[in-house]
This record gives structure tokens, sequence and C-alpha cells, in this order.
């Protein structure tokens, strides 16, 4: 049976709630639909939570992040996060991006990361 805890707070504060090893993660990155387009994910937060989150990653398991860099702020995040990903050891982690390739104004991508080593 699978355990599922959602939480509502920062990226940064993960080592607060996330005490044991997991098997998957989620990053729905940039600002709420309809919301405050004021109120965004902040690139350093995400970085700093994925360095504690890939310590605490079970080996096969996978992190999802989607960016959205429609937006200055969305840019510049994809921008500095995919640069920390592709710093990465290729022999600990696999890591793929899913993008559109016939869409126009800077489309929403996905990554996926697994942990395998």
């Amino acid at each position: 049976m699978s355990k599922i805890n959602l939480i509502l707070d920062s990226h940064e504060y993960i080592g607060k709630y996330v005490k044991e090893n997991i098997d998957i993660a989620v990053y729905n990155l940039g600002y709420l639909p309809k919301g405050d387009k004021k109120i965004v994910t902040n690139y350093k937060k995400v970085i700093k939570s994925l360095d504690v989150l890939l310590e605490k990653l079970n080996l096969n398991g996978r992190v999802f992040i989607t960016f959205y860099p429609g937006h200055p702020s969305g840019l510049e995040e994809a921008i500095h996060i995919e640069k920390y990903l592709r710093e990465l050891n290729q022999k600990e982690f696999e890591i793929i991006k899913f993008d559109f390739i016939n869409q126009k104004n800077n489309p929403p991508f996905l990554i996926v990361l697994e942990k395998i080593k």
C-alpha cells in the first residue's frame, strides 16, 4: 500500500517534513494558475530542496519537475535548475527532458530524474 502526503509549504522546507527515504516527488513550478502572478517559485529554494531530496530518493526513485518558461521568472528558473541538473553525476542519475517541438512562446516542459545508483 502506498503512502502519500500532500504538504502545503515551500520546497525549501522539505527536510522538515520528509524524514525517511521516498520513491517519488513532483514539482510544479511557476505560479498558481489564475492566481497572483507576482507569487512564484524561486529557483534557489527549489535547488536547495533538490539537494535534500536527492539524498532521500530511493534507488529507482523519480523526480518530476514541470517548468513554465513562458514568463520571465519561469525562464530564469528553468535556466538555473536545468544547469544544476546537468551537473549531477550521470552514474548516479538519469535525466530526461520532454518538451514540445512544435509550440511557440516558450511552452512548458517536463524533466524526469531517476536515481540509478
